[in-house]
């Protein structure tokens, strides 16, 4: 398994049930694609998780918005999806 398909399968996994329907946490799983609207909707999704006191969950996000962080304006990959 390749880096990319590796963090795709992270990434499909720690967002696993948090996708917005066609936005921006939508298009990262599916695509890779990171824009700076994904920012703002994983802080959403962490801080509901811990409203919900789901630590876990929201830890998972937080590390996806690092990992967000480190890769920022990358386009789609391609196989991201497979």
């Amino acid at each position: 398994m390749s880096d990319h398909e590796q963090e795709a399968a992270l990434v499909r996994s720690a967002l696993k049930g948090h996708s917005d329907d066609g936005g921006a946490i939508g298009a990262f799983v599916g695509t890779g694609e990171i824009t700076e609207e994904l920012f703002p909707a994983l802080d959403s999704a962490a801080a509901r998780l811990e409203d919900q006191g789901d630590h876990e969950e929201a830890r998972k996000v937080a590390a996806v918005i690092t990992y967000a962080m480190e890769a920022r304006g990358r386009g789609p990959v391609p196989g991201w999806a497979t």
